[in-house]
C-alpha cells in the first residue's frame, strides 16, 4: 500500500479537473503509471486498492481489461473505461452495447450527473482524475534513451529482434502448408489472415476457410469473389452502410449463397474497426483480398517469383485495390517473403537465411506515427522507414517498453 500520504492523496476526487489537456489515450496512460495496492477513490468516497491493473485493449471494447480491485471486502475482477467526460459513456452508447457488460470501474476527468450503466443496468463504479493525478510519474512512460544509436547497435540488437518476428510469420505459413497441403490454398489462407489488421486476423482467416478456394474457381468475375466475401462476413445484412456500391450487390448475394448453399459467417459487429483508419476498415480490405483471390486464378504464382518480378507484379495487378503505395513493401514482408521461405523449406527440406537479409532491409519509405514519436529522437529517419527495423522496433515494444523493463533496453547499453 501507499505510505506517503503525499502520494495516496493523488488517488483522492478532486471537485477542479483539468478537461481539456487530454484524449483518453492519455489517461490509458495515466492508469499505466499506476502501482499494485495504490488507492483510488469513488465518487462516493469508497476506497479502492488496485491488485491488479490489466492490460490495455487495443480492439474494441473497454480500454483496459483483466483489472483486480479490492472495495471493502469484495475483490472483483474486469475492465476498465475512460472517458473525458462521465456524459461520453452514453454518447458511444455504451450502455447498448453487451462488450461493456463486465466494465468494474469507469474513469473520467469530469464527473457528470448520469452513472454509467451496463446493457444489463448494472450501474458502474465512478472514479474522477484530478489535473495533479494525470502529471503523476507522467515522465514514466516517456522513452528513456539518451542518446542517437549507432548503425551500429541498430544493427546488433535489433535484426535480432527482427529475426523472431521473422520466424514467427515463417512458421505460421509453415503450418497452414502442412494443414493445407495446397500451395494456393495455403497463400489464399495466409493472404487473408494478413488483411486481419488490428485484431480481425482470426476473422479473416476463418473468413478464407469457410469459402474453399476451390468453391472460388467456380466463380465467373471479380466482383462475385468480392460479394462472396462480403456476404459470409456479414456486410451484406440489411442496415449495414459501406460505400462500395451495396445496391447492386445485396442482389447478386442472393444469387450466390443460394447457388452455393452459402450463409452469413459472422455478424458485422464482430470485425473490429477501434484504432482503423476508414481506408483499411475490414469490408474495404476485403476488396484486396478479392484482387488476391482473381489473380492466382488467372495464374499468378508469387512463391516463385523473385523479389524484383513480385514488385512488378504487386503495382501491375493490385493497382485499384491497394490502400496506398507503401502496401506493396508491407505485402512483401508480411506476407509474400515469409511464405517463400516456407514454402522453399517445404519443397526443398531447408531455407535460406539470404531471404531474411532482402525483408529485412525492405525499406518501406514511411515511418509509422508510434515510432517517430518514440524514437525519431535516436534513430535516423532512414532507421525509422526500414521495414526490418520496424520489425524489431515492434519486438522491443512488446518485449521492454510495454513490460516497464527501461532499464534492460538494448539500445540503452
Amino acid at each position: 500500500m501507499f505510505s506517503n500520504p503525499a502520494v495516496s492523496s493523488l488517488f483522492s476526487v478532486r471537485s477542479h479537473c483539468l478537461t481539456n489537456y487530454a484524449k483518453e489515450s492519455n489517461l490509458v496512460r495515466w492508469w499505466r503509471t499506476l502501482k499494485q495496492g495504490g488507492q483510488l477513490s469513488t465518487s462516493d468516497g469508497r476506497t479502492v486498492y488496485l491488485m491488479e491493473r490489466g492490460l490495455p485493449n487495443i480492439h474494441d471494447g473497454p480500454d483496459i481489461s483483466g483489472v483486480s480491485l479490492l472495495i471493502g471486502s469484495r475483490l472483483i475482477q474486469g475492465d476498465v473505461e475512460f472517458h473525458i467526460h462521465e456524459r461520453d459513456w452514453f454518447y458511444h452508447h455504451h450502455h447498448e452495447d453487451p462488450r461493456y457488460d463486465d466494465v468494474i470501474l469507469h474513469v473520467v476527468a469530469k464527473c457528470g450527473n448520469r452513472r454509467a450503466v451496463t446493457s444489463s443496468g448494472k450501474q458502474i463504479d465512478l472514479v474522477e482524475i484530478s489535473s495533479d493525478c494525470f502529471g503523476f510519474k507522467r515522465e514514466a512512460m516517456l522513452c528513456q534513451l539518451t542518446r542517437r544509436c549507432d548503425e551500429t547497435t541498430i544493427l546488433r540488437f535489433l535484426q535480432p529482434l527482427a529475426r523472431i518476428r521473422w520466424i514467427r510469420k515463417v512458421s505460421r505459413v509453415r503450418a497452414t502448408i502442412r494443414e493445407t497441403k495446397d500451395v494456393q490454398e495455403a497463400f489464399y489462407i495466409q493472404s487473408f489472415r494478413s488483411l486481419g489488421l488490428k485484431g480481425n486476423e482470426q476473422l479473416f482467416e476463418s473468413l478464407a476457410k469457410s469459402i474453399p478456394f476451390t468453391l472460388l474457381s467456380k466463380l465467373r468475375n471479380l466482383d462475385e469473389i468480392l460479394v462472396m466475401f462480403l456476404g459470409a462476413a456479414g456486410f451484406l445484412n440489411s442496415g449495414f452502410k459501406i460505400d462500395i456500391g451495396l445496391s447492386r450487390y445485396h442482389h447478386l448475394w442472393n444469387d450466390l449463397s443460394r447457388q452455393f448453399k452459402l450463409e452469413k459467417t459472422f455478424p458485422p459487429k464482430a470485425w473490429k474497426r477501434r484504432g482503423i483508419r476508414p481506408k483499411a476498415f475490414p469490408e474495404r480490405r476485403m476488396r484486396f483480398g478479392a484482387g488476391i483471390v482473381w489473380a492466382l486464378l488467372e495464374g499468378w504464382q508469387p512463391w516463385e517469383r523473385s523479389l524484383e518480378e513480385t514488385l512488378v507484379d504487386l503495382n501491375h495487378i493490385f493497382t485499384h485495390t491497394l490502400p496506398k503505395k507503401g502496401w506493396c513493401i508491407e505485402w512483401l514482408g508480411n506476407v509474400i517473403l515469409p511464405f517463400q521461405e516456407a514454402w522453399d523449406e517445404f519443397c526443398l527440406s531447408g531455407g535460406s537465411d539470404e531471404r531474411f537479409l532482402q525483408w529485412f532491409i525492405l525499406d518501406l519509405g514511411y515511418s509509422y506515427g508510434q515510432f517517430s514519436q518514440q524514437f525519431s529522437p535516436y534513430l535516423k529517419p532512414k532507421h525509422l522507414s526500414n521495414f526490418g527495423i520496424q520489425q524489431g522496433l515492434l519486438a522491443l515494444l512488446e518485449r521492454y517498453c510495454e513490460l516497464d523493463l527501461c532499464r534492460l533496453c538494448p539500445l540503452r547499453r
